[in-house]
């Protein structure tokens, strides 16, 4: 609870650095330098499939030129995201490593 008031309270601080969107898209310009994707993109693997995360993936490489960092690779049971292995193979594919 406390990480959460944390969380809400640094957000109504700082809104301006927080934009909502609507994945896949992203509406960032190319090249940034990170892009983090916490809690979210595999947590709910149950309702959104696998062409949605490899969408929204590419759309990640689209916006960052140097790294991505998406966490938990696990679902909200806490199982590794079933698919991560064909993730990889098409991050590998891509060029990415």
């Amino acid at each position: 609870m406390k990480a959460l008031k944390d969380c809400s309270s640094v957000m109504r601080e700082h809104n301006e650095r927080y934009i909502p969107v609507a994945l896949p898209s992203l509406p960032f310009k190319d090249n940034h330098d990170l892009l983090l994707s916490s809690h979210f993109l595999f947590m709910y693997s149950d309702s959104l499939g696998f062409q949605f995360h490899l969408n929204t993936i590419d759309e990640m490489l689209r916006v960052t030129k140097e790294v991505i960092r998406i966490f938990p690779t696990i679902d909200l049971e806490g199982n590794e995201y079933k698919y991560l292995n064909e993730i990889k193979d098409h991050l590998v594919n891509r060029g990415c490593e």
